[in-house]
């Protein structure tokens, strides 16, 4: 019983053995894996230093050539600016005077505008009074003239009646276009006087 026991505890001892070698194995290999992703890792972390200290220096020499550029420029900068700053100025006083301009010009257009338009009314209601007294002026000369003609009739026919009488040794004349002293003429009537247009 006491070699069952021994025997059982050799297979034992081989199948624990066995088993520790295959943790001993399995921990090398994570150990090897571990050992090589830190490798990995620190590789991977000295890399990128080394590129940030490259930008670094990148950049620095940048910034430097950049503040160089702009300290060569500083001095001529600054005129361009202050030349800007007055052409801004006085960009700003011509369009000020500018607007004072046509705000004046606006004004006087109006002025002149209501002027002229004040003149034209004006000169549009003499228009109409002059044509009513040249319409009057033109119906007295009618008149006039119609009455000066049958004035000269009546004082014709009274001469020619005068002439026509016995005993005042009058001669008869033959006239061309046919005018007969016999016959006898009465003067006309004078015309009616009609109010002009537009008056009362």
């Amino acid at each position: 019983m006491v070699r069952t026991v021994v025997i059982g505890s050799v297979q034992t001892t081989a199948e624990v053995l066995e088993r520790l070698d295959r943790l001993a194995s399995a921990e090398w290999v994570t150990a090897i894996g571990t050992l090589v992703v830190a490798a990995l890792l620190v590789g991977v972390a000295v890399a990128a230093l080394a590129v940030l200290r490259s930008l670094n220096h990148t950049v620095t020499q940048t910034m430097r050539g950049l503040e160089r550029t702009i300290a060569r420029l500083e001095p001529r900068v600054e005129p361009l600016l202050d030349r800007a700053g007055k052409i801004a100025e006085d960009a700003s006083h011509v369009s000020h005077s500018l607007r004072q301009e046509v705000a004046r010009v606006q004004e006087m257009l109006a002025d002149v505008s209501e002027r002229l338009y004040d003149g034209l009314d004006e000169a549009e209601a003499r228009v109409r009074r002059f044509g009513a007294v040249l319409r009057v002026v033109q119906r007295e000369a009618e008149e006039l003239l119609l009455d000066a003609a049958a004035t000269a009739r009546g004082v014709h026919v009274a001469v020619e009646r005068l002439r026509g009488q016995p005993g005042l040794g009058r001669r008869r004349f033959a006239r061309a276009d046919g005018f007969d002293p016999e016959d006898e003429f009465e003067p006309p009537e004078p015309r009616r006087q009609t109010a002009a247009p537009g008056e009362d």
